[in-house]
């Protein structure tokens, strides 16, 4: 064993440079929370374990996959503008090393322990500590999967498609949608302007300037970056992109747990889709759909919480969202029943037996387990998981409040809050009995 090990990591002197450029380093607010998220002791990729993604990969190239996951969250220009980058980057290759440092660096040294090191790993080639963040992240989710990453020599140097033919179907989907659920995540936390492109060259251009930042983050510099990016949106954009069935272990799970029958989920989603826009607008964002503002409006009159109000408009408020939506849809109609803020709300949940579905208050939860009604707290905010709603942007409906509407104010619409990370605190979720 010790002799394989040495000619493995000698053997890593002789790997050829060239590479795909590294990313700088940047500050992500849910960095700290990189070794809390859910570890599954079974090790398992089938159907029954604990840390499934809700991203969705599906299709048979890894292009296909990728576009899939892409467009999860994201529109078919944006997704366009990330997988061109990605090409760019890594090949489209989840267990990509960037080889010229794997030559510098190795023998000897742990390339997944030092955040001083621009080294780019993975689809996006993340470097620094946003490298050994991600490794984390997937090591807490999937910590059998880091046996595709830890070996560079076998799988760290291939195209994506070599990757997918070498790795096997299971492994590359469910590398894809994590590194892609944690791409969000970045994106969400620190990059939200890239939800505001509307176009493929504009969605190229900031993803390249903002998030890759290489030595010249300009598309005159990386022009190839856009044209792969305009050929993936003409290829993919509008068309029907069909499941397969994996070659080793079935990745399409569904969630076995049924839908508490107590609740009318319909009833929830019809008012969601009244209350909330159905996309997200970055704040201020002050504007309530009519029938919201409506029935705000008879909720003062009657007394009843709607929380707080911007500039003269009352509900633009998360807690007052999430009661409102609760209450009027029938599908909690008592809940926050004594009317109280964010902090007071999930005491009260606690209080009437809700289930904490996250293993404890610090560790993540897995989103596969979600539900529509759920509901979420982080420090000074929350929302409410809606699923999936036709014409709805997002798995998650929110609000914010702000002292001030030039602020972080919005009223309730299609949220892009992480499920899992957010306010320098882990997610929590909640469950009515």
């Amino acid at each position: 064993m010790l002799k394989k090990l040495l000619v493995a990591l000698l053997s890593g002197i002789i790997l050829l440079s060239g590479s795909a450029s590294a990313i700088s380093d940047a500050v992500i607010d849910h960095a700290d929370a990189v070794d809390t998220y859910y570890y599954n002791p079974e090790g398992s990729l089938k159907c029954t374990s604990n840390y499934a993604s809700d991203i969705s990969v599906y299709g048979g190239a890894i292009e296909e996959k990728i576009w899939a996951g892409l467009t999860s969250f994201l529109t078919p220009e944006q997704a366009a503008g990330v997988l061109g980058n990605l090409q760019s980057e890594s090949g489209l290759n989840p267990a990509r090393h960037e080889t010229s440092a794997i030559n510098k660096y190795q023998p000897g040294f742990d390339l997944m322990s030092s955040p001083k090191v621009a080294y780019g790993l993975g689809l996006g080639q993340w470097s620094y500590s946003r490298r050994i963040r991600l490794y984390g992240f997937i090591k807490g989710r999937a910590p059998e999967l880091t046996t595709y990453l830890d070996d560079y020599q076998t799988y760290g140097r291939l195209s994506g498609s070599a990757f997918l033919e070498k790795a096997g179907e299971s492994v590359a989907d469910q590398l894809i949608s994590l590194e892609i659920e944690y791409l969000r995540d970045e994106l969400t936390s620190a990059y939200s302007g890239f939800f505001q492109t509307n176009t493929v060259e504009e969605a190229t251009a900031y993803f390249l300037e903002h998030f890759e930042v290489p030595k010249n983050p300009t598309l005159s510099a990386h022009p190839e970056r856009l044209t792969q990016a305009e050929t993936f949106y003409t290829r993919y954009s509008g068309s029907s992109i069909k499941a397969t069935t994996s070659k080793s272990g079935d990745l399409n799970c569904t969630n076995s747990s049924s839908l508490n029958s107590t609740g009318d989920v319909g009833s929830l989603q019809s008012l969601v889709l009244e209350y909330a826009w159905d996309h997200y607008h970055q704040a201020p964002f002050t504007e309530r759909k009519p029938a919201y503002a409506e029935a705000v409006a008879k909720r003062v009159a009657n007394g009843q919480y709607v929380g707080g109000s911007v500039d003269g408009a009352a509900g633009i408020d998360c807690g007052g969202f999430v009661t409102t939506l609760m209450q009027e849809s029938g599908f909690a109609p008592n809940y926050n029943a004594d009317g109280g803020n964010t902090a007071a709300q999930e005491s009260w949940v606690k209080a009437n037996g809700w289930q904490l579905l996250n293993a404890n208050e610090h560790t993540a939860v897995n989103t596969s387990l979600l539900q529509p009604g759920d509901v979420a707290f982080t420090t000074g905010h929350t929302f409410v998981y809606v699923g999936d709603i036709p014409g709805f942007d997002s798995k998650i409906a929110s609000a914010s409040y702000s002292s001030s509407a030039d602020e972080y104010a919005r009223a309730p619409m299609a949220g892009r809050e992480s499920l899992t990370y957010g306010n320098n605190t882990t997610v929590r979720w909640y469950r009515k009995p």
